[in-house]
């Protein structure tokens, strides 16, 4: 018969409890990377979307693009509000 000191006795029962807090931290961990990872190609996605609309609107000739601006948002050039 082995005798242990308490403080083993201790550690011997707790250690089940402790493997379950880490596998549990550790499933949280992953979940919470799966989601970030989920969230950085959503993020991508619509970056690519954003950009391929701006694109188009490069081509323009910038007087045809300043008359646009002016239908679009007409109270910004209103000089006699200042």
């Amino acid at each position: 018969m082995v005798l242990y000191p308490a403080r083993f006795k201790r550690a011997k029962q707790e250690q089940p409890n402790m493997v379950f807090k880490w596998r549990t931290e550790i499933e949280e961990a992953q979940a919470q990377q799966h989601d970030l990872q989920l969230e950085k190609k959503n993020l991508e996605e619509h970056h690519y979307a954003t950009i391929s609309l701006v694109t188009p609107i490069r081509r323009l000739l910038d007087e045809i693009l300043g008359t646009v601006l002016l239908f679009i948002i007409p109270g910004v050039f209103k000089w006699e509000d200042l």
